[in-house]
């Protein structure tokens, strides 16, 4: 089997303002570097997680290049640094280890060649990873500090700290420490508002932007969530006025399911509750075809559990009453006899 050179790129934030185009094109001269002093000739396969942790270990090129290093087909794997591999050193240690039982050689621009295979250097890779680890438990703490700063701020200046992402038609200004958020002039907010004076409505407003092929703020057609966030901006501003109903629309409060955590599957799973279909049903049905369908409604639930739930209530009730009324017990005791009122036509089904 002919083994390739594989290389690794990541990097953990990324926005619109900075999607780290510049540190990618280092990262991919670092990776040609080495391999071209390591592996001449060798096809090279550069695997690329961009916008993701290194804390996290299910990232797809990641995951991908282990797999191929599980397979055999890989030779030597080359990164800008160690950090780029990941951030945690559980996780390095036990992709060292791979490399080491598949016989991958593993090298960095910043630290070198990275070998598990002498107790020096297996000692060393696990200082390092410890390190790396360490940077971004302390990245943390310096960003929750700077955020908890920032709050402490606006809050003495009367203002609520914005979202990092200005909505549509307006723009973050920062001076003197404090972000306000300001109308961008350079978006007409006005023909918006136009079509929503027009159409009265939130959907309506969206099927006239999109019929006159005004984009929406990332392109493409308009959905409602969005144009509502606009809408209601331009609301608060007195731009346009809204109904209580559009302004703050609130979902109606959806009723709670009866046996919800007290039914289980023939497999052993707890059925989850479908409260709109008024269902309870297993999870495992759907993704395996042996399983079988495993789903029954609520109503026909309360229909074969009201009569023993009446029968249990009534004999509740018969040993509530025991030992007061009329003489008849042993040793003389007074006994009521409680029985079902005649206009009762049904009983409430207890919810344990």
């Amino acid at each position: 089997m002919t083994r390739v050179t594989v290389g690794y790129v990541r990097r953990s934030s990324v926005s619109a303002d900075n999607p780290g185009e510049a540190s990618r094109e280092v990262q991919e001269q670092a990776i040609a570097r080495l391999a071209g002093a390591f592996s001449p000739g060798e096809e090279v396969v550069v695997h690329v997680d961009w916008g993701i942790s290194g804390g996290r270990d299910d990232r797809p090129g990641y995951v991908a290049m282990k797999q191929a290093i599980e397979s055999g087909e890989v030779s030597a794997v080359y990164a800008y640094s160690l950090s780029r591999l990941g951030r945690r050193a559980a996780e390095l240690d036990a992709f060292f280890t791979l490399c080491k039982v598949h016989d991958v050689r593993v090298t960095t621009q910043a630290e070198g060649a990275l070998s598990a295979t002498t107790a020096m250097g297996q000692f060393l890779l696990q200082v390092m990873s410890a390190m790396a680890q360490l940077e971004r438990e302390l990245a943390k703490e310096r960003t929750g500090a700077a955020r908890q700063a920032r709050k402490v701020r606006h809050e003495a200046a009367g203002l609520v700290v914005p979202s990092s992402v200005a909505p549509y038609g307006y723009r973050n200004t920062t001076e003197a420490g404090l972000t306000r958020v300001e109308r961008d002039e350079s978006v007409d907010l006005s023909v918006i508002a136009d079509a929503y004076a027009e159409a009265g409505s939130v959907r309506g407003t969206a099927v006239l932007l999109n019929s006159r092929k005004l984009p929406a703020p990332r392109g493409g057609l308009w959905n409602l969530t969005p144009l509502r966030r606009v809408l209601e901006r331009l609301a608060d501003e007195g731009v346009i006025t809204m109904p209580e109903r559009n302004l703050r629309q609130r979902h109606a409060t959806r009723p709670s399911a009866l046996f919800a955590g007290l039914l289980t599957c023939h497999c052993g799973r707890r059925l989850t509750p479908n409260v709109t279909r008024g269902q309870y049903y297993c999870a495992a049905a759907r993704s395996n075809a042996e399983h079988g369908r495993m789903s029954v409604t609520e109503k026909a639930l309360v229909a074969a559990l009201r009569p023993e739930a009446e029968a249990y209530i009534q004999t509740i009730r018969l040993g509530a009453c025991v030992g007061n009324g009329q003489p008849g017990g042993p040793g003389g005791a007074r006994i009521w006899v409680c029985a079902p009122r005649p206009s009762a036509r049904t009983t409430r089904t207890p919810s344990c």
